[in-house]
């Protein structure tokens, strides 16, 4: 797959290629697994790239690693004339009037709206306990917002202001807080904001910009029924195939939405419950008729529903980050969007993953982790936490070549100890 224009920025300087090169192409996929996609303008293009074409490179620190060391001998080889740099902007050519002393953050062009929207909510708490002005870097979706609105700064998204800025941490900050300086705030793997979520007043600002600007598109709650929200996240057509083996807490398999509804409605008896199943699945008419039946089998007053469209699931995306908020219950993965709905609304029961370990080629879902939630006019008077040990358990038969990643990338999630390595290869079995 060949493009007549890309992109790729290394460090703050982009090279730009505009011939459409089968040489340099093929030694960009062979040296550092992926291929070349146009107007991105980040060395995280390197990421984006390596899920996008399902290469064996799922570790974001492994990948970025691999291609600021390869970039340099692979762009040396090509001939004089394919590359020419292309000068960053002076904050004075970019006509954004910008204050010298504020805050921004790290938007990369392969995250969605959940990740987006966690680095949003990092510099909104920094700017709210340094009293730092906040610059809205825009990301996909965020003009469906109010925070669109509310920012006073912002500048669009795929700006080259941000090379200007440094990166932020509250020791650097300390030393010379008064400074003339745009921080930018890392992306969230890389950074902890240390957010206080008992201080109400701050989660009141950010109640204010994630809210719909149009509030018409969020699914009623169903009266006189305990609504549950149940995000079924299987990844999509965004994130690769073998997901649920690389980020088992985030792309679970199917058995742990089985139990955690399990949970759930144990947890309700005999009272009337509707699922309202949110997913990012290709098929969710599929994904509602398999839940719907599961359902009916454990309760016979529960009743199921979905708003979700296969040929609209990005349209939607925003919606449901908000809507899931909104419940009592909220069944969710270790996603970043269920937990921006989760942190925004706090349900009364939330049911989550634990942590999981490998052994050999065997992934294991260590249980639930269970919160109980009192509320009172909607501020949280109480909260207690439960782990409960529910064992889920499936394979993953990865090749030999791929078998050393796989190990390095889950000891990097989860440690050392938690990770036991085996010749043994079984078919998997996740789904």
């Amino acid at each position: 797959m060949l493009f007549d224009i890309t992109n790729i920025i290394i460090g703050t300087k982009l090279i730009h290629c505009e011939k459409q090169e089968k040489t340099l192409l093929r030694e960009i996929q062979k040296r550092v697994l992926v291929l070349a996609l146009p107007i991105f303008n980040a060395i995280e293009t390197a990421y984006f790239l390596a899920h996008s074409f399902k290469a064996t490179v799922h570790d974001k620190s492994a990948c970025l690693s691999l291609a600021r060391s390869h970039f340099a001998s692979i762009f040396t080889s090509v001939p004089v004339g394919l590359i020419r740099p292309v000068r960053a902007l002076k904050w004075e050519e970019q006509k954004i009037n910008l204050p010298e002393r504020a805050l921004s953050f790290e938007v990369l062009p392969h995250s969605r709206l959940g990740d987006n929207l966690a680095c949003y909510t990092a510099a909104k708490w920094v700017a709210f306990k340094t009293k730092l002005p906040l610059i809205l870097h825009t990301f996909p979706l965020s003009n469906e917002l109010t925070l669109n609105q509310n920012c006073r700064f912002k500048i669009p998204k795929n700006h080259p202001f941000i090379m200007s800025c440094k990166p932020f941490s509250y020791e650097e900050f300390a030393k010379n807080p008064d400074a003339s300086v745009v921080w930018q705030v890392p992306f969230m793997a890389n950074f902890d904001a240390k957010i206080d979520w008992s201080n109400e007043e701050f989660r009141a600002e950010l109640l204010k910009d994630l809210a719909m600007i149009d509030p018409k598109v969020l699914p009623p709650l169903v009266p006189n029924r305990v609504n549950v929200a149940l995000h079924v996240r299987t990844g999509g057509n965004f994130d690769p195939a073998n997901s649920t083996y690389y980020f088992p807490t985030k792309i679970p398999p199917r058995a742990f939405f089985e139990e955690g509804l399990k949970l759930a409605l144990k947890e309700y008896g005999d009272k009337p419950v509707h699922i309202q199943i949110y997913t990012d699945s290709v098929d969710p008419e599929k994904e509602v008729e398999h839940y719907r039946q599961f359902a009916r089998k454990l309760h016979p007053n529960a009743t199921l529903s979905t708003a979700a469209n296969s040929k609209k699931i990005d349209d939607q995306i925003t919606s449901d980050m908000i809507a899931m908020s909104r419940y009592e219950c909220l069944i969710r993965a270790d996603s970043g969007l269920s937990k921006q709905s989760s942190q925004i609304g706090k349900p009364c029961l939330e049911i989550m993953p634990r942590s999981y370990q490998i052994d050999g080629n065997t992934i294991t879902l260590e249980g639930f982790q269970i919160v109980h939630r009192e509320k009172q006019q909607d501020k949280v008077v109480k909260e207690s936490r439960e782990a409960i040990s529910l064992p889920i358990a499936y394979t993953y038969a990865f090749s030999e070549e791929e078998g050393p990643h796989f190990y390095a990338h889950h000891r990097k999630l989860i440690g050392e100890k938690r990770v036991l390595t085996k010749a043994t290869q079984v078919k998997s079995s996740a789904q």
